[in-house]
């Protein structure tokens, strides 16, 4: 059966990332146990937290921050154009 190009990534992808969801409800699992003072299996979360942490990196979940902050001339063309346009 033909199948269209990209189908077998996107299927691992998707693969990835319910077994990304998965690992993260577990984690969550035990983490709001923890909070409920029961107690949890660490090595159990400690492996949980790892395999996420690689899941995400094949994945392609990037957790760097970026600055979104606007330049002044982006900012001052922002409002220039709402004060033409009568808003505030």
């Amino acid at each position: 059966m033909a199948r269209p190009r990209g189908t077998r990534v996107s299927s691992i992808n998707n693969g990835l990332e319910k077994g990304f969801a998965a690992a993260a409800v577990l984690a969550e699992q035990l983490e709001a146990a923890l909070a409920n003072g029961q107690e949890i299996n660490v090595e159990r979360h400690a492996l949980l937290c790892s395999t996420l942490t690689r899941l995400a990196q094949r994945i392609g979940i990037d957790r760097r921050t970026r600055n979104v902050t606007p330049t002044l001339r982006d900012y001052l063309d922002a409002h220039s154009d709402n004060e033409i346009e009568g808003k505030t």
